[in-house]
């Protein structure tokens, strides 16, 4: 996370990607992804509500495998 906040400028950067393929542009995945990096980045809290939410899924469904699905 701390990497992630001093190269936050590169992040916020990439919100304004463009790469367009044969007059199609495909850069928006990226923009939407550095968007969503960059609140995460700017609200902490939300980050540690997200990991708590991930854990309690994670316990959820520790116990199961693909062969018992």
């Amino acid at each position: 996370m701390n990497e992630a906040k001093q190269n936050a400028y590169k992040i916020r950067s990439l919100q304004s990607f463009s790469f367009k393929l044969i007059g199609i542009e495909k850069g928006v995945g990226v923009r939407e992804k550095a968007k969503n990096v960059c609140e995460l980045l700017d609200h902490p809290e939300t980050v540690e509500e997200e990991r708590a939410k991930v854990k309690e899924i994670r316990s959820k469904l520790s116990g199961f495998s693909i062969g018992s699905m």
